[in-house]
Formats: C-alpha cells, structure tokens, sequence
C-alpha cells in the first residue's frame, strides 16, 4: 500500500508505537549506563534557554463563532511551528491573549482540551496555515487527541 493512501489516524499510531517502544528501551539503556547529572547553574549558552525566551509562538489569534461553539483560530509564527511543540502552554497562553477578549469562561477542562489539540497540531500539523482548537471537543487526553487526528 503507498504511504499515502494510509490515514493519518494510523500514521499517528504508527508513530507512537515507534515512540512507545523507541523510546523505553532507550530510556531504560540510558538509566543503567550513565547515573543522571544534576545541576543547578544558569544555563550556558542561547541553546539552553527555553523556547519560549527567544521568540514569539503565535503570530495571529482569534476566536470564531460556529453552531457548535468558539474556534480559537490560532496562526503560528515561523518559530512556533518550530517550537510550539516543546511548549504548548506557553503557545496556548500567548494565543489567548492574542485573540484577546476571550468570549467564554475557559474551564480547566476546557483550558486543558485546548492545549491537547494545540500540542497534537504542533506536532503532527506544522505545515497546516492556522491550527483549529475547539472549546467543544472533548477532554480525552493527548494520546486520545493524537489517535483523532487532533479532533477527539
């Protein structure tokens, strides 16, 4: 079968087995050859500061009126398809108060459907224009977004 006749739904899967698998027998290989170093100093160089300090995520923002509730509309920037993987909160944050006012209460349940689907469009959907996140999309968790093709 030519990969692109393959859903995305299963690309997805396909994906987080490799993950899955990937990466616990790399973890556990890790834990057991090299004892983890911690420290406590201020990082060194521009590559060891957060994402978020070097860049803007969001470019545009707003939210839109559907029949079954608001769409926040969110445009990354060039840098944020690069880095709002890395930090979806902060991506979520500055998309909300881009599209600023905010025309509902964002429950926590809300709050945390959005940064799911934010997260899984940052990761699987970069090259899409604008990333959909829907306040009426259910609350299943990343893995479950993911599964959904970013539309649980």
């Amino acid at each position: 079968m030519p990969c692109h006749t393959i859903s995305p739904r299963w690309w997805a899967l396909l994906v987080i087995a490799i993950v899955v698998t990937g990466g616990c027998t790399a973890t556990h290989t890790a834990r057991s050859a090299v004892p983890p170093v911690t420290t406590h100093s201020a990082p060194q160089s521009s590559t060891d500061v957060k994402p978020a300090r070097r860049g803007r995520l969001v470019m545009t923002a707003y939210w839109q009126h559907t029949s079954l509730g608001f769409r926040l509309r969110v445009r990354p920037s060039r840098y944020g398809r690069a880095h709002a993987a890395t930090v979806p909160e902060v991506a979520l944050r500055q998309a909300v108060k881009a599209a600023a006012p905010t025309p509902l209460s964002l429950s926590p349940r809300i709050r945390h459907s959005l940064l799911s689907q934010l997260r899984c469009h940052a990761v699987f959907a970069t090259h899409k224009p604008s990333w959909n996140v829907e306040t009426w999309r259910p609350d299943v968790g990343y893995l479950k977004t993911v599964l959904a093709a970013c539309n649980p």
